[in-house]
């Protein structure tokens, strides 16, 4: 029952932030605890074909504010714990609280935008020497770790 709770929450998600202009190739701004709402808005970014941005809670404002105006994003997921933390954006705003009736009651996406080559997400550098840098990781760069990491550690569990 989690699962399709999960895939269901994914969907609408995707559906809303569609709405609100993120399309393939788009980056999106993560900035919620890690927790079920991270997974859900991770996810809808990836069905939306478009690349999510971490952006943890805890970091300093500036750093925020950095990352979130050199990504360009599109979009800002936030929720209720993270919202005043969260780096100011010139574009939507998406609260996972706030928003959820509507987020609950958007479309479902039908579309299947996912391609190897693609962003799946930009991840920033510590900035020990400087500014952090955005590193780009692509759906195929992702799909090859897990491959890899399965020929490793095995499938079946327990193993």
């Amino acid at each position: 029952m989690l699962v399709d709770q999960l895939l269901q929450r994914v969907e609408r998600l995707a559906g809303w932030l569609r709405g609100r202009g993120v399309g393939v190739g788009d980056r999106v701004g993560i900035c919620v605890p890690r927790g079920f709402g991270m997974v859900v808005a991770v996810l809808a970014t990836l069905r939306c074909g478009a690349a999510y941005v971490p952006l943890d809670p805890s970091y300093p404002t500036d750093r925020l504010q950095f990352m979130a105006q050199d990504a360009e994003l599109a979009a800002l997921v936030v929720d209720r714990a993270s919202a005043a933390a969260a780096p100011t954006a010139s574009c939507p705003r998406v609260d996972l609280d706030a928003d959820a009736s509507a987020i609950a009651a958007a479309p479902v996406l039908l579309d299947d935008p996912t391609d190897g080559e693609r962003l799946a997400y930009l991840i920033y550098t510590s900035g020990s020497t400087g500014r952090p840098k955005g590193v780009m990781v692509r759906n195929r760069n992702a799909t090859n770790f897990f491959a890899g990491m399965d020929r490793v550690l095995g499938t079946e569990p327990g193993t």
